[in-house]
């Protein structure tokens, strides 16, 4: 794959305009699109060569970065450049989505802190080489005490109790909840578990606010972590949204035909898939659009919504492109073997069982 094509973020496009400055020297462009880096056109520029440090501006969204030249083509008195970032990928969430760029932090296999502020909440996300393992917010609701009290799993009377003998001890209030008996060492580990989960499922519809991913080596304390993959965790996060709004962006058009991407099973074993939802994969096929697999869905056509939003946004599935050929993944692949998959789809289900190669004929 070229370095043109070779970006593990999610590209937007973009018609701004832009200055890029190299080496001391201001031309004006447009971004042409933009990820962790831009693809721009320069006028009047001349030639620069691979690894060329360049100073991208880009006014009307309040960006200014540093990066370095990965590709040029020369179209008549007219530079294309790609434009690598080498500092810090930060931003404004109304220009990236927050969990296109988790998911470019996990293809790069990237290590540091994804920190976001929306006025005064500040939110940290975790990551170790492109899997997120911890979370923490400074909205006082999001606290791990306040958590477990709105979630009914302790009183307030332990909550204050445990407070008062965290600040004596200096211990962690997860210890002191489990010392005063308030919870069993299972249930802080998995209460912690959906504590994290949540403080970053919050943040995935955000829309206002600014972000900055600080790679570099991360101290691993005694904190309890996450064991979900990352795309698993947003799979199920963007599950959980209730706005059609949020939804309706990042979903296909009806008419558009959906298919499955190269080297599927490293995600699809990665996914914790309800029965619904291997359903709705079974009839991703390459040759139905998706107004006809809303209508062969057993779920609801918001929630199969956002199932084929969260396939799409973790890269199992994609819209087809008209040069592509049809893929579909082995009916044993989505249900373990071929009873569970007779069990689950039954004979009469249309296009379920009419693929071939699917050993169920």
């Amino acid at each position: 794959m070229s370095d043109k094509n070779n970006r593990k973020f999610k590209r937007y496009n973009s018609n701004s305009a832009c200055e890029v400055t190299f080496p001391s020297v201001t031309y004006k462009g447009k971004v042409i699109d933009y990820s962790d880096g831009a693809s721009v056109v320069i006028a009047d520029a001349p030639d620069v060569v691979r690894g060329t440090e360049i100073n991208v501006r880009i006014p009307d969204q309040g960006v200014e970065f540093k990066g370095e030249v990965v590709w040029t083509n020369r179209v008549a008195d007219h530079l294309q450049a790609g434009i690598r970032r080498v500092e810090s990928l930060k931003g404004s969430l109304g220009n990236f989505r927050l969990i296109d760029i988790l998911i470019g932090a996990y293809r790069s296999k990237t290590t540091g802190i994804l920190q976001v502020q929306s006025r005064s909440i500040v939110k940290k996300i975790c990551i170790a080489s492109g899997e997120i393992f911890f979370a923490a917010s400074n909205d006082e609701d999001e606290h791990l005490g306040e958590y477990l009290l709105t979630r009914g799993n302790i009183t307030l009377a332990e909550l204050e109790n445990a407070t008062d003998r965290m600040m004596k001890s200096q211990q962690k209030l997860g210890e002191t909840l489990v010392e005063c008996g308030c919870l069993t060492p299972q249930e802080l580990v998995q209460e912690v578990q959906n504590h994290v989960e949540d403080i970053i499922i919050s943040l995935f519809s955000l829309e206002e606010g600014e972000f900055e991913l600080k790679e570099g080596s991360i101290i691993l304390d005694d904190s309890i972590t996450l064991q979900s993959s990352t795309p698993n965790l947003i799979y199920h996060g963007i599950k959980k949204i209730r706005s059609y709004s949020f939804i309706k962006k990042l979903c296909p058009s009806t008419k558009d035909i959906l298919n499955i991407s190269l080297n599927p099973m490293m995600i699809v074993r990665s996914l914790e898939l309800d029965n619904n939802d291997k359903k709705i994969l079974s009839h991703i096929n390459g040759l139905y659009p998706l107004e006809r697999i809303l209508a062969l869905s057993p779920a609801s056509n918001f929630t199969t919504l956002k199932t084929i939003c969260a396939l799409m946004i973790i890269g199992l599935i994609h819209i087809k492109e008209d040069d592509e050929d049809p893929v579909a993944l082995p009916l044993d692949d989505i249900f373990g073997n071929k009873k569970n998959a007779a069990r689950l789809l039954g004979k009469d289900t249309p296009g379920a069982l009419e693929k071939k190669g699917s050993g169920l004929e």
